[in-house]
């Protein structure tokens, strides 16, 4: 990067223009006779404070703070020192020296502009210092040096005004200031592409997408970044500085109350991934940091994800995967409350010669219609799926099977109603629609597979036994004939 397009070029540029000013004082005085260029020192320093002020600022991440608005109110002092300059409020006495270029007593004005630029002067050399206490990368030392070099120099300067005997070398103090400027910034041209690295601890937590929360001991908020303070810290409609001494999710300050990596749903829905570590010292806990992650929307794609796999795209119904998840469950409730429970396999007969015959968008009329028929007779903990091809399955906690059978007749008989044609063509050429139906009820020790093999068996004698018909295992008088 070329340096005239670094970010600190015109400020430096400011305080070199200060300084001109300044330097050109003392010889316009000497050659002409004039003490009045004297004058030229209020603009000059001036100049040269606001560049000193605007390159802290930019250094530390501030550099918006130069706003008009605050750059008036801060001028306003010496520009009124500028425009009363002939009155004897800002010098007492002004007259030429051979050696100087002036003799001059500073008035009540000149006094108050040396106070504002030593006040100005000594708090961005604090807020400079600080910053590069806590900065990352391997020029801290010199930032520090570099600050300090330029607000000694001016400090002094302007100490030049106030011991009277060291006023004559006060057209010396800006030459002096430049040779330090220019040391820093030769310095700076044979690190620049370091010095790139000075930047502020919170400058890069500000950075990161992820929220950091450093929690004291007590579990109170000692540092946050921006991320935290929105994701973490502040709800959306709390203003940020509320709060902000504890977390605010009740389910996020239990989510971190040990170390690891978990994943924690606050109150308000959203879904974050929480990382917790102990910082400890001679083995004593002194803070916690806390980083998360928003992945709301991951786990909503996550979710759809998995609805979209475990759902049948044409029926709607869940598919046989949701089956294998639910079934063991159910099972397992049902054994530990001592109730009844069934499992039908429902197998839609003929579903090749229907395909082959009135066409697979008739077929699937067909699948879609028994699909309605066991969706219409669902109780609440009743489970539909769809388990392949022409077959489905239903499991019914809490039915004996009695109760299995008598649903199951109802659904062959609302299965005989469906229309696949929508009232078109001939009736005695329409195609029907007939259930073949096995159940099996659960007893003591059986296993899922042992229900399913069960209910299996039981449709497979409903099949070779002509079909359209309902079959429960252990119940051959059960059967009923199409």
């Amino acid at each position: 990067m070329r340096r005239r397009s670094l970010p600190l070029s015109l400020p430096r540029a400011v305080m070199w223009l200060g300084l001109a000013i300044c330097v050109i004082a003392a010889p316009i005085a000497l050659v002409t006779g004039r003490a009045t260029a004297a004058y030229l020192m209020i603009p000059g320093s001036t100049v040269l404070v606001v560049g000193v002020v605007w390159q802290v600022l930019v250094r530390v991440g501030l550099g918006g703070l130069m706003r008009p608005s605050w750059v008036a109110i801060g001028l306003s002092i010496p520009v009124t020192v500028l425009a009363l300059s002939a009155s004897p409020l800002v010098l007492e006495k002004l007259e030429p020296s051979p050696t100087s270029g002036w003799l001059f007593v500073p008035g009540p004005l000149l006094w108050l502009l040396v106070v504002w630029m030593c006040l100005i002067l000594l708090v961005v050399a604090v807020v400079e210092v600080s910053q590069a206490v806590q900065a990352v990368g391997p020029l801290r030392v010199d930032v520090v040096v570099d600050g300090v070099r330029v607000v000694v120099g001016c400090t002094l300067w302007f100490g030049l005004v106030v011991v009277e005997p060291w006023r004559p070398l006060l057209p010396l103090a800006p030459m002096a200031i430049a040779l330090g400027m220019l040391a820093g910034w030769r310095s700076g041209r044979n690190g620049s592409n370091a010095r790139g690295l000075q930047v502020s601890t919170s400058q890069v937590l500000d950075r990161i997408s992820d929220a950091v929360v450093v929690l004291g001991p007590d579990g109170s908020v000692a540092d946050a970044n921006d991320r935290a303070r929105s994701l973490l810290l502040f709800g959306p409609g709390d203003r940020p500085g509320l709060q902000r001494r504890a977390l605010l999710d009740q389910e996020l300050r239990v989510g971190i109350a040990q170390d690891g990596e978990r994943t924690v749903t606050l109150v308000d829905g959203r879904v974050v991934r929480v990382r917790v570590t102990t910082v400890r010292e001679l083995g004593y806990p002194v803070a916690r940091i806390v980083t998360a992650r928003d992945i709301t929307e991951l786990e909503r794609l996550r979710a759809e994800l998995h609805e979209q796999a475990s759902r049948d795209p044409l029926t709607g119904l869940r598919n046989r995967r949701h089956l294998s998840s639910r079934l063991s469950s159910a099972m397992a409730d049902a054994a530990r409350t001592h109730t009844p429970f069934c499992l039908a396999m429902v197998d839609l007969d003929n579903l090749k010669q229907l395909n082959d015959g009135a066409g697979h968008l008739v077929g699937d009329r067909a699948l879609i219609a028994v699909a309605g028929v066991l969706r219409d007779d669902k109780r609440r903990d009743d489970v539909v799926v769809r388990a392949g091809g022409d077959e489905f399955m239903v499991i019914m906690p809490g039915t004996c099977r009695d109760h299995a059978r008598e649903r199951a007749e109802a659904w062959r008989a609302a299965a005989a109603a469906v229309d696949l044609l929508g009232g078109d063509g001939d009736d005695a050429g329409r195609p029907a629609v007939t259930l073949s139906i096995g159940i099996a009820q659960m007893t003591p020790g059986m296993l899922a597979e042992d229900l399913v093999n069960a209910a299996d068996e039981a449709l497979y004698v409903a099949k070779t036994s002509g079909r359209d018909q309902v079959q429960l295992t252990g119940a051959p008088d059960s059967v009923t004939p199409a």
